[in-house]
């Protein structure tokens, strides 16, 4: 598993539940590849982190410039550029 963590902070005129329906409507698990789920975490400072699980890095480093492209469109109703953080994961299940 990947994980790719992008944290953002919105203009205070920009409703948040309108601008996460929006980022939702493009970037849809089921239309690409290796994309598990996403989520909107807010965070203590008034930002928020989406947090997107992907099956493999590969494919997280290759659905990029889709991403990038709606986070580039969306860019001016955040105060700043956001933030992109990237792991891997490993998930034991034990018996």
């Amino acid at each position: 598993m990947f994980i790719r963590r992008t944290t953002y902070r919105l203009k205070p005129d920009v409703d948040q539940d309108t601008f996460e329906a929006e980022l939702r409507a493009n970037i849809r698990p089921h239309d690409i590849e290796g994309l598990v789920s996403t989520a909107h975490v807010p965070n203590d400072d008034g930002s928020w982190t989406v947090v997107a699980v992907w099956e493999t890095k590969v494919e997280a480093m290759a659905a990029t410039p889709r991403i990038r492209a709606e986070w580039d469109r969306q860019a001016e109703k955040m105060t700043e550029p956001p933030v992109v953080e990237t792991a891997g994961v490993g998930v034991w299940e034990g018996a």
